[in-house]
């Protein structure tokens, strides 16, 4: 039975592409009665269960501030996206759907749909996806708050959580950004153009496509560690980085080391002889194909570091006071020439090759040595944490240090972003649909890689001819480091 690239592409696939009924659709009989907005981007479920004038609120701090502030971050924050923009590589619409249970378990969630289309055209979509079950009106015990009359639920206006849902979309629309810019180790595709997909006529021929896109397709921590590097990470995962200190001398109340961090990620709580009862959700914490967040964001951020060590700058510097401060300006710098890289044709594998100075192979063995095996790596993660820990426990702090790389770590709030005031952008704009909308990227002269080939190496003859090849000749661009 021949397979076709769409069934081989639903098996690598990197997020979860659930399609509800559109209110408009599924509430027909209600249009008259609803906001537009409202009628057009919410699910059946939600709107039973939450005032529709709460819905439009959310759908216009969403459309209308939220998101294009988030999206504008980004493309300032970060040359490589600026320069993409320019060039017409990044889609300029998405389409948000709300629900009022996200089946991925969080806030907000990017979904992409990833294939040939209808005439064999390659085709991408995305829409943002928002969950109101994380949003509404709780009491003192959690539990959501029902009017008395309709039974229905009240959307939030707590400034901490809306906040959290400014920095969770920050980190989905990175999400987009990667799945435009870094589209090859996003997808698993190399020629995102190509006219035609055609069927596999042998069960060997689609197991080796599909062993070769799983080659191709960044692994999930760098993806969810790019992310997590723009959102106010250290504040909202802050348990997640406590427990790394547990193994500490002094125990929760220490300090982060090299030999520590060694430690607490060479094993679990299941191994030990720890009172799970008083860690309890420590077990699995430690373990980088596990915790893809925490581990992969200190990943991502190492990463960046030595792809500004490779151009003879570094983060981490003495202060006045003979501190250790981290600048999150160099990382995020170090992290843009990371992306531009891969953008330009470079594998991920060739990249951390040589920012590492050849310590590292490839990605996998980066991954296996990353803070157990390797005392560089563990060594820059203490830095970094107890830098992080030193300015959580200054007096006068309101808030934690964010960890995001769009803003200095020291800086005493959640986010740039203020949902109280309207923005615009013309990347990612939310149009007026519940489904994927696609992507308008213009990718047909980028040379892209993914994390290790760049190459159609197991296509069939009429494939292989038609794709891309990639020559790399070790040098790549940099925009330049600021100072310390």
């Amino acid at each position: 039975m021949k397979k076709t690239l769409a069934v081989i592409l639903s098996l690598a696939l990197l997020f979860s592409f659930c399609i509800s009924a559109c209110a408009a659709d599924a509430f027909s009989q209600y249009v008259s009665e609803i906001p537009e907005d409202v009628a057009i981007h919410c699910s059946e479920t939600v709107i039973k269960r939450i005032f529709p004038e709460d819905l439009a609120r959310l759908i216009g701090m969403t459309k209308y501030s939220i998101e294009p502030q988030a999206v504008e971050l980004l493309r300032t924050r970060f040359p490589a996206f600026e320069e993409a923009a320019r060039m017409n590589q990044l889609s300029t619409q998405i389409g948000l759907e709300i629900l009022y249970d996200n089946s991925d378990n969080s806030i907000a969630s990017l979904a992409w749909d990833n294939g040939p289309d209808e005439d064999g055209e390659y085709y991408t979509g995305y829409k943002l996806i928002v969950s109101t079950l994380y949003l509404v009106e709780k009491d003192a015990a959690g539990n959501p708050v029902r009017d008395p009359e309709t039974g229905k639920l009240r959307l939030t206006t707590d400034r901490e959580r809306l906040d959290e849902y400014c920095c969770t979309v920050t980190h989905e629309m990175m999400h987009a950004f990667m799945a435009d810019y870094n589209h090859s180790g996003m997808s698993g595709f190399i020629d995102p153009e190509m006219a035609s997909l055609p069927a596999y006529s042998s069960e060997e021929e689609a197991e080796a496509v599909i062993t070769h896109i799983e080659a191709v397709t960044f692994l999930k921590w760098f993806i969810e560690g790019c992310a997590t590097a723009v959102e106010n990470e250290y504040a909202y995962r802050q348990k997640g980085f406590d427990k790394l200190r547990y193994f500490s001398e002094e125990g929760f109340d220490g300090w982060y080391s090299p030999e520590d961090l060694q430690y607490a990620f060479a094993v679990t709580a299941i191994e030990t002889d720890i009172d799970l009862e008083e860690l309890e959700e420590l077990p699995l914490t430690f373990d980088i194909n596990v915790n893809i967040y925490v581990t992969g964001y200190l990943a991502c951020l190492y990463l960046a570091e030595l792809a500004a060590n490779s151009e003879g700058y570094s983060a981490c510097y003495l202060d006045r006071n003979s501190f250790i401060e981290v600048d999150s300006t160099v990382l995020r710098t170090g992290l843009n020439d990371i992306l531009r890289m891969l953008h330009e044709g470079v594998t991920l594998d060739d990249i951390i090759y040589n920012i590492s100075g050849g310590r590292f192979d490839d990605t996998s063995e980066f991954e296996s040595a990353f803070v157990v095996g390797d005392y560089d790596s563990a060594e820059f993660c203490s830095i970094l944490l107890n830098y992080m820990l030193r300015l959580s426990r200054e007096s006068g702090r309101r808030y934690a240090p964010n960890g995001s790389l769009l803003f200095p770590f020291d800086m005493d709030y959640c986010t740039l972003i203020d949902y109280t005031k309207n923005a615009d952008s013309e990347l990612y704009r939310i149009v007026d649909s519940c489904d994927f909308v696609e992507s308008t990227s213009d990718l047909r002269d980028v040379t892209d890689a993914g994390k290790s080939l760049s190459y159609w190496g197991y296509w069939n003859d009429a494939m292989y001819e038609a794709g891309q090849y990639y020559d790399y000749d070790g040098a790549y661009s940099y925009s330049g480091y600021p100072a310390n």
